[in-house]
């Protein structure tokens, strides 16, 4: 099954790749008739909001949400937002990096 999101990163990649070489899109769209199909119906969006876990060397696991935001006048470009819940161990690390880049800063 082919995943929604590949269809989207595949054009990034197919308007960067070079010339002379096997586009992106050949290549994905040679095995797979169900790519070939979600690439003509053009409807595929990123995703704009989730979940990610991170590990930090310091603070720990970190769960964030992010809100993926498309910048007018700059075609492609996206702002990413991450927060933690309010109260939540993440955001106790969050504070704890910033104070700790804060005093690192001020050394």
């Amino acid at each position: 099954m082919v995943d929604r999101v590949q269809v989207p990163a595949t054009r990034r990649r197919l308007r960067e790749s070079s010339r002379g070489r096997r586009s992106p899109y050949e290549e994905m769209g040679a095995g797979s008739a169900e790519f070939r199909r979600l690439w003509q119906r053009n409807d595929v969006r990123g995703k704009t909001h989730e979940a990610k876990s991170f590990r930090h060397r310091v603070v720990g696991e970190l769960t964030l949400t992010y809100h993926a935001f498309d910048v007018r006048g700059a075609r492609g470009r996206q702002l990413i937002v991450y927060r933690a819940e309010p109260s939540s161990r993440s955001a106790e690390a969050l504070r704890l990096l910033g104070s700790l880049a804060v005093s690192d800063w001020l050394s």
